[in-house]
């Protein structure tokens, strides 16, 4: 079964392939696929739904322009993500460091000495995702960060461990700063 398509310039001196990946990429594009997806169980888009969507064209140097500022764009992105990743795993290596040199303590479980409870349902998909003076809570879940609220979840008012416990995200671990809400 097919189920990608390629899509590349038909003439690289009318459009970039670097500004047709940025049309594809547009809220306006998807917002055209979703409007001509097609099935019931497994959704899919014809070819010809997707290829009567309309764009403005800059003009080339303009495309120049824009496809320069894209390779930056991006660039900087893959280095942010090296550096997450790399600050991760120094995370990681810290926290195993600090546990490992604990030899002398008293063994406990992390039940006799932590609060385990579950959090609770908000609808994450209708939250803003940019926190406001007015809505500048933090809405946790297995993932991070999902959204912002205007009121904490009740008995979480300082800092908080927040453990993914199902899902791709089972384990994912965060540290909150203060009153959030967790899901």
């Amino acid at each position: 079964a097919h189920t990608n398509f390629i899509l590349r310039t038909k003439d690289s001196s009318v459009l970039l392939q670097p500004i047709l990946e940025a049309i594809v990429r547009s809220d306006g594009f998807q917002d055209h696929l979703r409007k001509h997806f097609r099935g019931s169980t497994n959704l899919f888009v014809n070819w010809s739904d997707a290829a009567i969507y309309e764009f403005e064209l800059p003009p080339m140097e303009e495309q120049r322009r824009l496809a320069a500022a894209l390779r930056a764009t991006t660039a900087t992105r893959d280095s942010l993500r090296a550096a997450l990743r790399a600050t991760t795993t120094l995370l990681e290596s810290f926290c195993s460091d600090i546990v490992s040199r604990t030899t002398d303590g008293e063994q406990v479980h992390v039940g006799d000495i932590a609060k385990f409870t579950s959090g609770k349902s908000i609808a994450v998909t209708s939250l803003p995702q940019i926190a406001t003076k007015e809505v500048g809570i933090a809405v946790y879940g297995g993932n991070g960060i999902a959204g912002y609220t205007h009121v904490p979840l009740d008995g979480i008012g300082g800092p908080t461990v927040v453990i993914g416990r199902v899902g791709q995200y089972c384990g994912a671990t965060y540290l909150t700063p203060g009153p959030v809400w967790v899901t």
